[in-house]
């Protein structure tokens, strides 16, 4: 906020609750706009990895029904190869649909922050708004409650490693699964 000027050219000083409520307005604006940008970049990751999921499902489907072929003309071999591809696969598509889960749950922590954040703001601008002096702003800014800095704390940054199948697994699945188709 520029200084106001008196018709003498003085410039008067501002009283310090006065720049503490324009510094606090500040943050709260800035922290909006990193956290929205924030939203912005988990929510374009999570429509990146739910596309990749959709492939991996895909991929994954012919595969099971390339695998199911072999296996019904007597291929082992090429079964066998078809449930080792199983396997890596359901275990991406698995690891995807983990990172899928995380990335929501950021997201709506971090939107849970930002109504945080904003609801401050709005709790400072009616602080100024109702003061009857400076003195008066300043004590009512004390009686504001903090704003919770460790708000992020346990929203884990590592993702969880990719679960193992064995191709053995996937090749007893299938088979078990032909049985029963023939029954």
């Amino acid at each position: 906020m520029p200084p106001r000027r008196s018709l003498g050219g003085h410039v008067p000083t501002p009283h310090p609750a006065d720049v503490l409520l324009d510094r606090h307005l500040d943050d709260c604006a800035s922290w909006l706009r990193a956290g929205r940008s924030a939203i912005a970049d988990l929510l374009d990751r999570q429509r990146a990895e739910e596309e990749r999921l959709a492939r991996l499902e895909r991929d994954l489907a012919e595969l099971t029904a390339y695998a199911r072929a072999a296996l019904s003309e007597g291929r082992a071999d090429v079964a066998r190869a078809g449930a080792e591809a199983i396997a890596g696969f359901e275990a991406q598509a698995e690891a995807c649909r983990d990172v899928v889960a995380q990335l929501d749950a950021r997201a709506g922590a971090l939107r849970a922050l930002l109504d945080r954040i904003h609801r401050r703001r709005l709790a400072l601008r009616w602080a100024a708004a109702g003061s009857a002096s400076p003195d008066d702003l300043a004590a009512r800014l004390r009686a504001l409650p903090a704003l919770d800095e460790a708000a992020d704390a346990g929203m884990p940054e590592a993702l969880p490693a990719p679960p193992r199948r064995d191709a053995n697994d996937v090749l007893a699945r299938l088979v078990r699964e032909a049985g029963e188709g023939l029954a």
